[in-house]
């Protein structure tokens, strides 16, 4: 045998780049040969052993070539004293001192290229190893994906006639947690049928990995009946054990394969007393249900297809634990359709601990609010007050916002009475209704034209301590001009001015007409000047308003005289425009104008109003004037022109 101090001088001599000296090597009659040729192998390492004397700390660990008789090659006698000076110092350990892990990554490194038992024998005949290490020798060619040469040993290891070298549970459960790991079960019944002949009792890690060997083979059956197995023999699986089980499931996402095993492996814990696995159990399950849900969802399956996975786990039993139902809601997205998905999640959770985390209600919320789930968005701020957790800045702020989606939508429905209910159903869930609110309501009731909910309205804003806006003067003095209430119009307007409002266009055009119908012209006559004081932008709007003041005092010549300057600003008349003139026109008496205006709307690709072609016929009857030949006599109707769209809508926050 070698001595430590003659292997560690041919170790060292091996560093330099002259030939092997021969005297070293009494034993060895090789030819030189130069280091280059073993170092520029691909995979030559250097292995660090702690536990030998500091000079002996090289291993050369190229590759082994597959020869007939690896004897006859120099470097297996280096390997091979290096593997008897490890043994020698095994031998000299206490039995109270830790096993290392040298001699096992030694023994790992030689056999990276054996082909047959009779190799590994040539390495490992007649030395005295601990277990351990051909534990770790296993580990490591696992570690290496070389589950072939960890087999070959384990063959080696079966066939020793030393009990301590034989195969134990530690070094089975190695071998198939290589095989596991990369995947290949050439030899994994072999190894089990050897597992049975030797009556091995497996513990709790090596029944882990036969279960999970089994599910990735796709023997599900196997699987269970080694689980029932472990269960009979009174070890209590843990969470490693139940995800080995669900290995499969898992993998090819199948809740329904999830749900059967979570029943099976349930009933064989309740009957064995095991409550407390029972609940880890559920907690694999939970998980792996979620990531199935979260994926499905991801890959936009729809809701009614995930809905369908939540009510299958629920009817089996399978109640996803909190931090699980919350991840299913973090993955809810808008423009996805999730809510039907969000608002059953939600149902579940309140019905499990710890409480709802405000920030996950709010997304909920804001997600409801995007899709227009606006009642479901209420509901979820209703439990939150009911069930906890108690809303925020921020709910109040995504919650009034809803709010102000459905005051919208109410208002371009005109019903201004269900706005009026919306603002008291904020109130009594303590949510104060904002500026934008108040105004959506007022414009409401200017589009249904009801003044006196409008009046309520602009007086109950004030009670709570709002302070009205041009926007919502404006839309109170449409309802009121709309509805014919001149007088009380003119009271609002002097409010306004009281108050020191400044108007804008939308509310000047308006009292234009309240003093049009009113026949107040000193005072139209006024607020013109006022207007071109103030340096106010004119609109189309305006230019009809004043168009229909002469209409309605039958003051052709100033209509027409208005027509001209709203040409003149660079508008194009509308319909309204032209219709008023031919009413002014015709009430004047100026028929041939009249005509000639109708006949230009007409050019124009304009439709006058009924009553302005009533007015027109009869004006042309009365002068004895030939009709327009397209003018087909028609009923008379009551013209309406409508100032309540106003330009300056409030705008939510």
């Amino acid at each position: 045998m070698v001595s430590l101090s003659i292997f560690a001088a041919s170790t060292a001599d091996l560093l330099q780049p002259q030939p092997l000296k021969q005297q070293v090597f009494s034993r060895v009659s090789v030819q030189p040969f130069k280091l280059h040729r073993l170092l520029r192998q691909p995979s030559s390492s250097l292995l660090i052993n702690k536990d030998i004397r500091p000079q002996v700390h090289v291993l050369d660990t190229v590759h082994l070539q597959t020869v007939e008789n690896p004897a006859s090659e120099p470097r297996f006698l280096l390997q091979k004293a290096f593997l008897e000076q490890l043994a020698l110092q095994e031998a000299k350990r206490k039995p109270s001192d830790k096993p290392t892990d040298a001699a096992g990554r030694a023994i790992a490194h030689c056999l990276r290229n054996v082909q047959q038992v009779s190799q590994v024998d040539a390495y490992l005949h007649g030395l005295q190893l601990d277990p351990h290490a051909f534990t770790t020798a296993i580990q490591k060619l696992g570690h290496w994906k070389m589950v072939e040469q960890a087999f070959i040993l384990f063959q080696w290891l079966r066939v020793q006639p030393d009990p301590d070298k034989q195969p134990n549970v530690f070094i089975v459960s190695s071998l198939l947690s290589a095989m596991k790991a990369c995947r290949y079960f050439v030899h994994f019944n072999f190894v089990m049928d050897e597992v049975r002949r030797r009556c091995m009792e497996p513990n709790l890690v090596m029944y882990n990995i036969i279960i999970e060997c089994y599910e990735r083979q796709g023997c599900h059956a196997d699987a269970m009946s080694y689980f029932v197995e472990l269960v009979q023999r009174s070890l209590v699986p843990s969470y490693p054990t139940f995800k080995s089980l669900l290995w499969s499931a898992e993998n090819s996402l199948n809740l329904r394969q999830l749900l059967t095993t979570f029943l099976s492996a349930k009933d064989a814990l309740l009957e064995a007393g095991m409550q407390n696995a029972v609940e880890e159990l559920r907690d694999a399950a939970s998980a792996i249900c979620s990531r199935i849900i979260s994926v499905g969802m991801l890959e936009n399956k729809g809701s009614d297809y995930i809905v369908r996975l939540l009510e299958m786990a629920e009817q089996s039993t399978l109640e996803l634990s909190a931090p699980h139902y919350d991840q299913i809601l973090w993955d809810c997205r808008s423009g996805y359709m999730h809510c039907a998905v969000a608002k059953h999640v939600m149902t579940q959770r309140w019905k499990v601990s710890p409480p709802v985390d405000v920030g996950l209600c709010n997304h909920v919320m804001q997600l409801m609010g995007t899709e227009k789930k606006w009642w479901a968005a209420l509901e979820v701020f209703e439990n939150m007050k009911e069930k906890g957790p108690p809303p925020d800045e921020t709910s109040y702020s995504l919650i009034r916002s809803q709010f102000n989606f459905l005051l919208k939508a109410s208002k371009e429905r005109r019903t201004c009475r269900w706005n009026m209910q919306l603002l008291e159903k904020m109130e009594a869930h303590g949510i104060k209704p904002d500026q934008y609110a108040w105004d959506t309501t007022l414009v409401a009731c200017a589009l249904k034209v009801d003044p006196d909910l409008a009046v309520y309205v602009f007086e109950k804003m004030i009670e709570k301590g709002h302070q009205p806006n041009v926007l919502s003067y404006g839309a109170l003095l449409s309802t009121l001009e709309k509805g014919g209430l001149y007088d009380r119009a003119e009271q609002v307007w002097k409010h306004m001015r009281k108050m020191r409002v400044k108007p804008n266009i939308r509310a000047y055009t308006i009292m234009i007409s309240v003093y049009g119908a009113s026949q107040k012209y000193e005072e139209l006559r006024w607020l013109l000047n006022e207007m071109s004081a103030a340096k106010v932008n004119w609109t189309l709007i305006t230019y009809n308003a004043l168009i229909t003041v002469c209409a309605k005092a039958n003051n052709g010549q100033g209509a027409l005289e208005w027509m001209q300057k709203l040409t003149g600003g660079g508008f194009e008349p509308d319909d309204t425009s032209y219709s008023q003139l031919v009413i002014a026109l015709s009430k004047g008496g100026q028929a041939e104008l009249a005509k000639t205006m109708f006949i230009r709307s007409r050019q124009l690709g304009l439709d006058v109003s009924p009553t302005a072609v009533n007015c027109l016929i009869k004006v042309c009857s009365a002068c004895d004037i030939e009709l327009p030949v397209d003018l087909v006599p028609q009923l008379e109707k009551p013209s309406s022109m409508e100032f309540g769209a106003f330009e300056d809508e409030p705008q939510s926050d």
